[in-house]
């Protein structure tokens, strides 16, 4: 029984009967059990993320609210925020959120304006004309 070695570059090369889709992918190594470092175990303590490019997202870490502290590093309300309405440097608030003043007594809405007469005289018309 002879074997063809073939180059897996060569365009002239058939598929190979054992791998009919024709990967270029080379086999997993399986893994040794003495040696404690296998390249590809996603839980290699040197590579966390896993290797052979893992799109495994890593989880951001909440910081611990420090009791002496009074601000909250998790608090979205930070009153150092430029975006924050209430921010001391920004007394009117941010641009994209305006600020509504407070009338306790209701704004008078303004009075609007005159129409032309020929509108006018249609809409006072008692005979409703055509």
């Amino acid at each position: 029984m002879r074997f063809q070695i073939l180059d897996p570059q060569d365009p002239q090369d058939p598929k190979d009967p054992k791998d009919p889709q024709g990967s270029q992918e080379s086999p997993r190594i399986p893994k040794d059990p003495k040696d404690p470092k296998d390249p590809k175990d996603p839980k290699d303590p040197k590579d966390p993320q896993g290797s052979q490019g893992s799109f495994r997202i890593p989880r951001i870490p909440r910081i611990p609210k420090d009791p002496n502290d009074p601000k909250d590093p998790n608090d979205p309300k930070d009153p150092k925020d430029p975006k924050d309405p209430k921010d001391p440097k920004d007394p009117q608030g941010s641009p994209r959120i305006p600020r509504i003043p407070k009338d306790p007594q209701g704004s008078q809405g303004s009075q609007g304006s005159q129409g032309s007469p020929r509108i006018t005289r249609i809409l006072q018309d008692p005979q409703g004309s055509q």
